[in-house]
């Protein structure tokens, strides 16, 4: 089960809010309510190849006619649409504490129907039209993302306004997700890595901080929320002036413009949310502690600080990331040392960037009788790197992987689309794709080891271990 969640874990990635402007363009005028049909595409773009390799590698800031901020970039490689749209400032970490588990509620039940349509009924229209839709949520915001073709966009973007202004939020759904949620948060072990990263690691190293309070709040608190807490949320923050995104795929300006305002079709201004939350460097300190989940393999997690996307030390700190293990972990550092003694079966390592903190979150798998020496075995790589650095082949070797993993890994526009949609949230610009790939060919060995040699300390680092097995012990136990 725990090799399961580590696959799956990292699927919700975290990026920042930016401000836009309200503006007081008439959504009524006849410029808007002339009638374009989404659907037409130019032939030049149906029947030219498109060289996408230059022309997408910089994205373009637009505005829809109702004002809303996107990024924006045309593909005529494929005939698909893809959108991701976020709302500020909506995540549990701006809600009373009390509420913290609302943004997670709503997530994860409002597309289970909406307007005249059942759960089964949306969802056989959406596959009917041959997309995709979904919602998503961190502590810092929640987000949508739609994939479409483009033969059935306007129909997509139909469906994808009424889930945004009329959610139907079914009792039977509201009430499955909520006890599944309540068991979880009440007993981390029927999810203990997820447990683990949304839930204990938070209040760990945020303490008195909102995003302490985790995803989704305690289960006392989850057990009491209703539909009306959800439809409360819906009207605050799913709203125009609160929303931003990206379309990318094969759509001309006007046409994306359009979209933008076709989702958000008699859905409220309302008020952009206020950014209430403040930054908070992560306490990172030493400590073990351990949670028993009966079974023979034992789940390690542990914390490192972390560098913000806009910080100069971004491209030194993603090169020893990277030597690290982060996107290469058959070949950094902590894989090569931990698996060839035989201490672990797998692993993963992620830099998380939030709105208002940063941190590298690291997760080995091992067996129950191995956790201590892969624990001494790490603190002493995390010490040769403070201490010694790295060589110019490891240098060399991230820089490469790096550069070649993020063109390989972007050559599709919905692969673009989120790289962007990061870097909009980030406030990182239209360039940030050429300023990443410039910004890492550049960085040399000494900022790699100065920032090792100023970041890293092998004797302060949180262990959380889920595991143990302690044969008639509480499951809950922990110390």
């Amino acid at each position: 089960m725990i090799r399961f969640l580590l696959t799956a874990i990292f699927m919700i990635i975290s990026i920042s809010s930016v401000v836009f402007s309200d503006t007081n363009t008439d959504i009524k005028s006849n410029k808007l309510n002339k009638h374009i049909n989404l659907n037409k595409v130019p032939k030049t773009a149906l029947n030219k190849k498109a060289d996408n390799t230059k022309n997408i590698l910089c994205a373009k800031e637009l505005k829809s006619y109702r004002g809303i901020k996107f990024f924006y970039a045309k593909d005529n490689s494929s005939q698909l649409v893809h959108v991701k749209i976020s709302f500020d400032c909506s995540g549990s970490a701006y809600q009373e504490k009390q509420k913290a588990g609302v943004p997670a509620f709503y997530a994860s039940t409002v597309t289970e129907g909406c307007g005249s349509y059942s759960s089964i009924e949306l969802k056989k229209e959406i596959s009917a039209a041959m997309a995709y839709l979904s919602c998503n949520y961190d502590m810092d915001k929640i987000w949508f993302n739609m994939t479409t073709p483009t033969l059935t966009l306007e129909k997509t973007a139909k469906l994808f306004n009424t889930v945004l202004r009329d959610p139907k939020f079914e009792e039977d759904k509201i009430k499955m997700y909520q006890d599944s949620k309540v068991a979880a948060l009440q007993n981390y072990s029927i999810s203990p890595a997820g447990s683990a990263l949304h839930q204990i690691a938070p209040a760990i190293i945020f303490p008195g901080h909102a995003y302490g309070n985790g995803l989704a709040g305690s289960a006392e608190d989850f057990a009491k929320l209703t539909v009306n807490d959800l439809h409360k949320y819906r009207k605050k923050f799913i709203v125009a002036n609160n929303a931003q995104g990206c379309v990318f795929g094969n759509i001309s300006e006007e046409q994306a413009k359009r979209l933008i305002d076709k989702i958000f079709d008699k859905i409220d201004d309302g008020k952009k949310a206020k950014n209430i939350v403040v930054d908070i460097e992560p306490k990172i300190f030493s400590l073990k502690k351990q949670y028993y989940v009966n079974g023979p393999i034992s789940l390690i997690i542990f914390i490192l600080k972390g560098t913000k996307l806009t910080s100069p030390n971004r491209f030194p700190a993603r090169i020893f990331s990277t030597i690290f293990g982060e996107g290469s972990l058959f070949k950094g550092r902590l894989m090569g040392i931990l698996r060839g003694k035989g201490y672990i079966y797998g692993g993963s390592i992620n830099t998380l960037n939030f709105d208002h903190s940063d941190y590298i979150l690291g997760m080995l798998e091992t067996d129950n009788s191995k956790v201590e020496a892969a624990i001494t075995t790490l603190k002493g790589i995390i010490k040769d790197f403070r201490e010694k650095g790295i060589t110019e082949s490891e240098l060399q070797f991230a820089k490469n992987l790096l550069k070649g993993s993020t063109v390989v890994g972007l050559r599709s526009s919905g692969s673009l689309c989120g790289f962007f949609f990061t870097a909009m949230r980030k406030g990182l610009g239209v360039n940030a794709l050429s300023d990443f790939l410039d910004g890492i060919d550049k960085v040399t060995i000494e900022e790699v080891n100065g920032f090792c040699k100023n970041n890293l300390n092998e004797n302060d680092i949180p262990f959380i271990i889920m595991g143990g097995n302690i044969k008639g012990g509480n499951v809950n136990a922990d110390k």
